[in-house]
């Protein structure tokens, strides 16, 4: 799969492009069906089907005081969308220059860079150039002078209201897994390489990897059941995301640390796609090294009870 930052790829390329377009930020089932929309029409035309997003947020320029954390890196959003069926992935900056185009001008200036642009798929309420003054007629309007067909693609809703990033957010933030893996088709991930700790459960019998990650949404402070991919395998293990009370100053950084179950050899320098499964527990101090290694034996059971009982979702998870 292509992942490209430039037009020129796209510029290129002699065969149909149907491209869907938005942040995408989770790639989550609403995004999945815009994607859907760009795959269907390439496959009846021939063509291939693009994800065009844009980084950062636009908010991160045009409002950085309300920016919010993203779920996702751009590559794991490129890795998520190839799952889905996407060709190539083209992320595009945001910038003030862009966000004062108009809308004629943007289509104008992406037709001339996507010559055999023929479909765009968007979600129904996608608004685009200066001002957000580009609806979905506008873009249709665009479609039928430049030659290409435009789909409005109606939201997906989970509960009584439509799936969005920023229920997610909330979901993942407030601790509420099940609700941000039905919206996502899977469970929330982070990815990370693993960076040198302090080598503390080696000494206790655990070894754990410790991940230096992007700044994004995290859930709150405890103990889960995990999956992780590492070198394009699938293993089970838990996690531990917090301060470390019982080893570290109460005020210090929180730290991601993952043990896995069946995994041995030298995990320093890799990187790992960790997706939480369960919660098993919140964070504790202990009094003592020894309570704290009978607590990780119990955890690291539960996680395994709870593990057996998940089903493993194959076609969701990135292997890296």
């Amino acid at each position: 799969m292509s992942c490209e930052t430039s037009l020129e790829s796209p510029k290129n390329m002699t065969s149909p492009v149907c491209i869907a377009m938005g942040f995408f930020d989770g790639v989550h089932l609403g995004h999945v069906r815009v994607l859907q929309s760009a795959m269907t029409q390439a496959a009846r035309l021939g063509g291939t089907a693009w994800m065009v997003s844009f980084d950062p947020h636009p908010n991160v320029v045009l409002r950085p005081d309300v920016a919010p954390e993203m779920l996702m890196t751009i590559a794991q959003k490129c890795d998520h969308a190839r799952l889905a069926g996407i060709d190539g992935c083209l992320t595009l900056p945001f910038s003030k220059k862009i966000a004062q185009q108009t809308p004629e001008d943007f289509v104008a200036q992406l037709c001339e860079q996507m010559p055999t642009l023929q479909h765009i798929a968007v979600g129904a309420q996608w608004r685009f150039g200066h001002r957000r003054s580009g609806t979905l007629q506008t873009l249709a309007d665009l479609g039928r002078q430049h030659g290409f067909s435009v789909e409005g693609v109606e939201a997906v809703s989970h509960g009584d209201a439509p799936i969005s990033s920023t229920r997610i957010r909330a979901a993942v933030a407030q601790g509420q897994l099940e609700e941000a893996e039905a919206m996502l088709g899977r469970p929330f991930s982070v990815r990370g390489r693993v960076v040198e700790g302090q080598r503390l459960g080696r000494t206790l019998g655990y070894p754990t990897a410790n991940l230096d990650l992007a700044d994004g949404v995290r859930p709150p402070q405890g103990v889960y059941a995990a999956r992780a991919t590492v070198a394009g395998k699938l293993h089970d293990g838990v996690v531990s995301y917090g301060r470390r009370p019982t080893v570290a100053d109460a005020n210090a950084d929180p730290v991601m640390e993952l043990h896995l179950f069946d995994y041995e050899g030298d995990l320093y320098g890799l990187e790992i796609e960790l997706y939480f499964e369960k919660f098993i527990r919140p964070e504790q101090k202990f009094d003592s090294l020894e309570r704290l290694r009978t607590r990780i034996a119990a955890d690291c059971e539960e996680a395994q009870r709870v593990l057996i009982k998940q089903k493993v979702k194959d076609k969701l998870y990135i292997r890296l």
